[in-house]
């Protein structure tokens, strides 16, 4: 008769179930599979190490990605966590690049053709951007120039000393930090800081605030729940208050940063 092998796995991101007469493993949360030296493991940061292309498809993932390579003409990137894009080149008319709570980071620049969008919950940071439109709720970062874009962000900032916006539109609603803004030689360049809304901002801290204190009471009732479970619990029901437990303390993490 055969002799069985044990298997190897992170008991922190995955778990075992009997179902009939096999062994399942089962992950404790969304994300990448990994197998390192035989040990299977779940992660919430996948890496790409090379391009987005059609050996990939358009990535749509809860967590972070790291893409070594570039995004190919026409392919979208979306991730709940942040987005990096390591290419020297940068990208060139990729379609979409959407980051739901995180931020975007981007080595080289942005050529959009006219295509590009990009969005994100927290920062962006670009050496450059010419016919892209990029949206953020938190800073813009340039490293050089923005040229013929739509730029709307809390704040926008060239981080050169000699950096330059011109043609296109560029919305903040604090400030834009910039060196030199339009040029008689390109298209009208259009500016407009809309100033501070205290009422608004206000009322964004007490909602953060009341958040915060939600998540905190969860985060309680769930480890005493956990702590306190009777041996025979489900394990299925263990598994999602962990798993609630994890992604509250995330969500807890994020909100504490903002």
């Amino acid at each position: 008769s055969g002799k069985n092998l044990n298997l190897l796995y992170d008991k922190n991101s995955v778990y075992e179930v009997r179902e009939e007469d096999k062994t399942v493993l089962r992950s404790m949360f969304a994300g990448a599979v990994n197998i390192i030296d035989g040990k299977i493991s779940v992660t919430s940061h996948i890496d790409i190490n090379g391009d987005v292309d059609v050996s990939t498809g358009n990535l749509n993932f809860d967590g972070c990605i790291t893409i070594k390579g570039t995004i190919q003409e026409g392919f979208s990137v979306q991730a709940t966590g942040d987005i990096e894009i390591l290419s020297d080149f940068g990208i060139s008319g990729a379609k979409e690049i959407i980051s739901t709570n995180g931020s975007v980071y981007i080595k080289g620049g942005v050529a959009g053709q006219n295509k590009t969008q990009i969005k994100a919950a927290k920062d962006v940071f670009t050496k450059f951007a010419d016919f892209a439109t990029i949206e953020c709720e938190g800073s813009l970062h340039f490293g050089y120039y923005c040229m013929n874009s739509m730029l709307k962000a809390c704040e926008i900032i060239m981080d050169s000393s000699n950096g330059q916006i011109f043609g296109g539109n560029a919305i903040a609603e604090a400030r834009v930090i910039c060196p030199i803004i339009g040029s008689e030689m390109e298209k009208r360049t259009i500016v407009t800081v809309l100033g501070f809304d205290r009422k608004r901002f206000q009322d964004r801290l007490h909602e953060t605030e009341q958040a915060i204190n939600d998540l905190k009471a969860m985060q309680k009732t769930l480890a005493d729940k956990i702590k306190q479970a009777p041996p025979a619990t489900d394990k299925m029901e263990l598994v999602d208050m962990s798993e609630k437990l994890r992604k509250s303390r995330t969500d807890l993490k994020d909100l504490e940063n903002q």
